[in-house]
């Protein structure tokens, strides 16, 4: 603490030497950037990560994003498919040799993985929490035993549930036409010229792009030849683009990727079904397709609710807050942090809330994965459309932001022993932004991936640094008008700080400077990682904000020379 005081009274001074000694080792450095100054547009564009970044910079543009309907051969073989009649479930099984016949026709493969369970569960009962199918009985005390519980799950699936998702893929062309108002929001959109987004799209191996000026978030479509269906496309790095679903949509479309229809092969639920899932994932994805099913084609949650991916860029131009020498000068006090030992991110209503995301959203949430964002993107089942519409990486300018879903169930574990803990009951989270009355204000989910440290000790280099003050800048920063909602709270905890190999307490210090940057205050969650927990980054917490140290005292204490040297030899960032 008394280091950072002693920073803060000579970081002009300090300012003025490192400087000197960037400009020298620039000259001398022709890979990168070793030292200060370092610009933003230089580090949006990945010049000290370039060898390995060079594979998703220039990867090519995505195709067409096409309904299954759109595609004849495609949908001719799933109305085929799904015509052979649906065996009566019997002591041979035959109901399950039949499901395994509709993944092998459609997804190309037995799902080994999901007969298993059903097997299993007939056998030996459920082993996560009890809960009835039946909805209407959230928030009631299960009466079932497991071995009733797993027979209701397994009869429910055969005899409502796998008809109804096979129904939600044949009636697509119903839930995706267009209705009255889209055409007229369409017709309003060719008059204006309002389609710079997809122009945008077609133009991504520009490293800045156009942000979007007032943010508002509604449905932006194209239309195809005919003009009467929704038409999507594939959120292209760069694209700086957002697109609106209601719940059904959603549903239809994971629905195909749950059956791992071809043309979603990045998006397919085949990994989990054959091979790698969990006995509490695999339950929660069919609980979520009987949901959708319980609420009905026809309710308004189903037709009405929305929700939002919006691909967010930014300018370097418009983050000139933070350059370095801006940083530096800074002298705005340090946020509002609060570490909790207890609680998690999604618990918190009304937030923001943060994804510690893979470069490719969504990471490994449909080949096995089980960790932060995994766990969020299936107990938030809809975040899973995400994937789907951003088949390609994020670029260091670039999060990916989730408006509006709905947390459908609770778990408990981590990783291998991850499992279901029932339906989500919080009233409380079931509210709606005061500004986008279809879409729920329960959380933002802010999906920012974090730098993969092949040698730890060189995440206190400077670029390193800002890459990561920018790049949770680009996600916290999104304006409570862009939301519909007042939201001055960032949920947030060790981002990048599991098999990324990030310093936690380093990330607290730079996740603080970005949301102080925001006008956010910081609701940090440890985990129970022994390197914050126990009361470690409280402590520091709270001898920084006892001495109001500012935005510029905490970073040239983290920029200079001196500190990086002593954290290479071992020292801690407390």
């Amino acid at each position: 603490r008394q280091h950072l005081i002693r920073m803060s009274a000579q970081k002009n001074e300090d300012h003025s030497s490192v400087t000197t000694e960037a400009k020298t080792k620039q000259n001398d450095n022709s890979k990168g950037l070793d030292h200060p100054p370092y610009t933003i547009k230089q580090i949006f564009t990945g010049a000290f990560l370039k060898e390995n970044m060079k594979d998703f910079y220039d990867a090519p543009k995505t195709k067409d994003f096409l309904l299954p309907f759109q595609d004849k051969e495609m949908w001719s073989k799933i109305e085929k498919t799904f015509k052979k009649e649906q065996p009566e479930m019997d002591d041979k099984g035959s109901e399950l040799k039949y499901l395994s016949e509709l993944f092998q026709i459609l997804g190309q493969h037995k799902a080994n993985k999901f007969c298993s369970w059903f097997r299993m569960i007939r056998a030996y009962g459920t082993s996560g929490a009890l809960a009835s199918m039946d909805i209407t009985q959230i928030g009631k005390k299960c009466q079932l035993s497991k071995q009733q519980n797993a027979d209701q799950i397994y009869s429910t699936f055969f005899n409502d549930t796998l008809p109804f998702i096979k129904t939600l893929i044949l009636s697509m062309e119903t839930i995706f036409k267009k209705s009255t108002d889209d055409n007229k929001e369409q017709k309003n959109n060719d008059e204006n010229d309002n389609d710079t987004e997809m122009k945008n799209a077609d133009n991504q191996n520009d490293t800045e792009i156009k942000g979007i000026e007032k943010g508002k978030i509604g449905i932006k479509t194209k239309a195809d030849s005919n003009n009467n269906y929704i038409s999507l496309f594939f959120q292209n790095p760069g694209s700086n683009s957002q697109q609106t679903l209601t719940r059904g949509q959603i549903a239809s479309l994971l629905a195909c990727c749950f059956f791992g229809i071809s043309i979603y092969p990045h998006c397919s639920f085949h990994g989990e079904l054959n091979s790698v899932g969990t006995p509490g994932k695999l339950e929660m994805w069919i609980r979520y397709f009987d949901y959708v099913r319980q609420k009905g084609v026809d309710s308004d949650w189903f037709n009405k609710e929305t929700v939002t991916i919006w691909r967010r860029c930014l300018k370097s131009e418009n983050c000139d807050v933070l350059e370095h020498d801006k940083l530096i000068g800074n002298d705005t006090v340090l946020a509002k942090f609060t570490v909790n030992e207890e609680g998690c991110i999604e618990d918190q209503a009304g937030q923001l809330h943060a994804d510690f995301a893979n470069q490719f959203i969504g990471g490994g949430v449909l080949e096995g994965g089980n960790v932060q964002e995994e766990i969020r993107f299936t107990v938030n089942t809809e975040c899973i459309i995400s994937k789907l519409l951003n088949p390609l990486a994020m670029k260091h300018n670039e999060a990916i932001i989730i408006f509006g879903s709905q947390q459908f169930f609770d778990y408990s574990g981590y990783g291998s022993s991850f499992s279901f803990d029932g339906y989500r009951d919080k009233k409380e989270e079931m509210f709606f932004c005061d500004d986008a009355k279809a879409r729920l204000g329960s959380s933002v989910i802010i999906g920012i991936d974090a730098i993969y440290f092949f040698a730890p000790k060189n995440q206190i280099m400077v670029n390193r640094m800002m890459r990561e003050i920018a790049k949770s800048y680009v996600g916290f920063s999104i304006k409570n008008s862009d939301i519909g909602h007042k939201m001055d709270i960032v949920s947030t905890g060790n981002w990048g700080c599991g098999i990324f190999r990030g310093d936690p307490t380093l990330k607290a210090m730079l996740q603080w400077i970005s949301i102080t940057l925001t006008n956010r205050s910081v609701e940090y969650y440890t985990f129970k990682d022994r390197r914050v927990a126990n009361g470690q980054l409280d402590e520091l917490v709270k001898g920084i904000q006892k001495k109001k140290i500012t935005v510029g005292a905490l970073w040239t204490a983290l920029s200079n020379p001196n500190f990086e040297k002593n954290y290479k030899e071992g020292n801690s960032i407390a």
